[in-house]
């Protein structure tokens, strides 16, 4: 509303001119230092939020990312797993098959199995024909034929 014609309604309203009527509407006009004041608090308070808020950001980000790395690894290991387990069984399955298969043979089915286990260093079998124990690297060499003679 412009001031004169808030003037015009003060004076109709209190009667008298217009210097009487500023004088009934002395109004407090706040300092610059105050004004100064109110706008730094109302920085500082603004900042803080932010930085709260993002604080919070990055932890619930952080957060999500361990349990997506862990949920990977688990995939990552679980299939490895069945993967050995798989090729061992193989390996079993492929060896009782032939009950007179001899120590050859069997390391030949050994060495031609390790290539698919990804996770074992060693594998080892019996020979049942001569009870012999027989244990490959990964590379398919023997390492120790004579355990349990």
């Amino acid at each position: 509303m412009p001031v004169r014609l808030w003037l015009a309604l003060c004076r109709i309203k209190h009667g008298g001119s217009n210097a009487q009527v500023r004088g009934h509407m002395k109004i407090n006009k706040p300092s610059w230092g105050t004004f100064l004041v109110v706008c730094i608090v109302l920085m500082i308070c603004t900042t803080a939020f932010f930085l709260l808020r993002e604080r919070a950001q990055i932890w619930s980000s952080a957060t999500q990312n361990s349990r997506d790395a862990a949920i990977s690894l688990q995939t990552s290991m679980s299939s490895l797993l069945a993967q050995s387990v798989a090729s061992i069984e193989g390996i079993q399955q492929h060896l009782q098959l032939d009950e007179n298969l001899g120590g050859n043979e069997a390391i030949r089915i050994t060495r031609s199995a390790m290539r698919f286990d990804p996770l074992s260093s060693y594998l080892g079998f019996r020979d049942r024909v001569s009870g012999r124990y027989f244990v490959m690297d990964r590379e398919g060499h023997l390492v120790n034929t004579a355990v349990g003679r």
